[in-house]
This record gives C-alpha cells, sequence and structure tokens, in this order.
C-alpha cells in the first residue's frame, strides 16, 4: 500500500494578545476596580408587564 502523499501544513498563527504576562487558564486572577475603565451608566428601561399564561398542552 503506498504512503499518501505529504502535504505541507503551514505553521500556526500564533494569536495577538495585548497582555504583557501570559498565563495559564489554572491561574488565579484578581479583580482590580480601579483599573477598569469608567462607563457611563445605562439609563432606566421601560418596564414591561408579562402576563403568565398556562402552558397549553
Amino acid at each position: 500500500m503506498p504512503l499518501p502523499a505529504q502535504m505541507t501544513v503551514p505553521p500556526p498563527i500564533p494569536p495577538q494578545h495585548n497582555f504583557n504576562i501570559p498565563r495559564q487558564p489554572t491561574d488565579v486572577v484578581y479583580f482590580d476596580p480601579t483599573q477598569q475603565p469608567s462607563r457611563q451608566p445605562l439609563p432606566p428601561r421601560e418596564k414591561k408587564i408579562i402576563e403568565i399564561v398556562p402552558p397549553s398542552n
């Protein structure tokens, strides 16, 4: 049985990250609220009354 022709596979493109410290998915990450960008609070939304209907089956 002849071997299949070798296919040339391009090397994977390394992902572009803006992080300066690579970390493992199991590393502990601490949330610092002082480093968060300040956002405007969302305007209050209109409240809708949802009618409760019994299932019809």
